[in-house]
């Protein structure tokens, strides 16, 4: 009798609570998934599988559905239409969106980051233009190129860490030295380039942030580029693509070379339509924005403070723009023209609009780069089936749920 009495009181407590202090909508809102546990809303179904959850809600409740987790409102935008106003729209705003992520990530303040961001952001652009990440080529080549011979002639291990050995500690190694190094004249070329980029950025930002800055920077050079690469790998070997080593063969004649020129790769334009394949295949789960005026969208008013997701995992599934959207095809990129940096249409990994990734040339270049090298340079033999992609990464791109063990040797 006790515990029954427990229960009841409970559940009016809860209905209570909802209808007291329940945040009502805006009469045109979207459809709105709250579960119900008061604040937490939908939280752990949607936090089992969020693209799965994504997925069914947009089958269930239509293009635009709102869902309530952890005393958030995530508003979901799925339809490729609406996706201008996502990137253009001045009733949304991309900093508000992102500076809690910010702040957990790196610790920096409201304040600073809200002060600092417009100007790094125009300097990152200004530093990695085309044109800039030409001239940084040739030494990122060799840097490469150095650390892939401490591999060995032959091993086996997993495939995403034998990828995060390869960027990760190169990488790291760039950022050591810029920060250990107090004079310019002791960087090769590609090492000033980045100096000087950091540089500009850094001295917009108050001293008190200086480290914080540097790992944010450093995250974003790393956080996508390997498992992007890992996927890659992963396809070319399972999938029988081997003539992708092939066309790199043919392209380096000298077999002494080790090094993949600028020119090299513009021979290589199947290499390259892999890796965009496969960044459209393991594409971010979630991008998004904080609405801050009511936002008409479709037939609906998304109320201010809502945060507005768009997927790009989901907008490359849209088979109006991608056909056979699971398959990986490379040659659908043929009809993109890359050398002038021109996506497909219905392409959105990089984002859009005013605050799209400025380091997204640098980005597709290191990849084709390392790729090429690594292809050219060692030998792949899958020992593991090709590992499923987790349905757990909201936030940038999929990471694979389960092992990719290799065994790998010196051509």
């Amino acid at each position: 009798m006790e515990w029954i009495t427990l229960i009841l009181t409970v559940c009016i407590v809860i209905i209570s609570f909802r209808l007291l202090f329940g945040k009502r909508s805006h009469p045109n809102a979207p459809p709105c998934i709250r579960g119900w546990i008061p604040w937490f809303g939908a939280a752990f179904e949607f936090g089992k599988a969020p693209l799965h959850f994504i997925q069914q809600a947009r089958a269930k409740y239509g293009p635009v559905f709102t869902v309530v987790a952890a005393g958030k409102r995530l508003t979901f935008v799925t339809l490729n239409e609406d996706f201008r106003a996502f990137f253009t729209s001045k009733d949304v705003d991309f900093e508000q969106a992102v500076q809690e992520a910010v702040h957990n990530t790196a610790s920096i303040s409201k304040d600073c980051f809200y002060k600092t961001h417009p100007t790094c952001a125009t300097v990152i652009k200004g530093r990695l233009t085309p044109g800039n990440t030409a001239m940084l080529s040739v030494h990122l080549c060799e840097e490469f190129n150095d650390h892939l011979e401490n591999l060995g002639s032959e091993g086996s291990g997993q495939l995403n860490e034998i990828i995060k050995y390869s960027f990760l500690t190169l990488i790291i190694y760039i950022v050591l030295k810029f920060l250990l190094e107090n004079s310019s004249h002791a960087f090769h070329t590609f090492h000033c380039n980045w100096l000087t980029q950091k540089r500009e950025i850094l001295c917009s930002v108050i001293d008190k942030y200086l480290p914080n800055y540097g790992l944010l920077l450093l995250w974003a050079s790393l956080a996508n580029a390997i498992p992007v690469s890992e996927r890659f790998s992963a396809i070319t070997q399972y999938l029988s693509m081997f003539n992708i080593v092939l066309v790199c063969l043919l392209c380096i004649q000298d077999k002494e070379k080790t090094k993949v020129t600028l020119d090299d790769l513009q021979h290589m334009p199947y290499v390259k339509w892999c890796i965009m394949e496969a960044i459209r295949l393991r594409a971010p789960g979630a991008i998004t924005r904080k609405v801050v005026r009511p936002l008409k969208l479709q037939n609906y008013v998304i109320p201010p403070g809502d945060l507005l997701m768009l997927s790009p995992y989901w907008a490359h599934r849209n088979p109006k723009y991608f056909p056979d959207p699971e398959d990986f095809k490379p040659e659908r990129w043929e009809k993109a023209d890359l050398e002038k940096n021109v996506h497909l249409e219905g392409f959105v990994a990089f984002g859009g609009g005013k605050n799209q990734c400025p380091g997204r040339w640098y980005a597709v270049m290191e990849l084709h780069m390392f790729v090429a090298l690594i292809l050219y340079k060692f030998e792949f033999t899958p020992l593991d089936p090709v590992p499923k992609p987790s349905p757990l990464h909201l936030v940038g791109t999929q990471q694979p749920d389960g092992p990719c063990t290799v065994r790998y040797k010196h051509r």
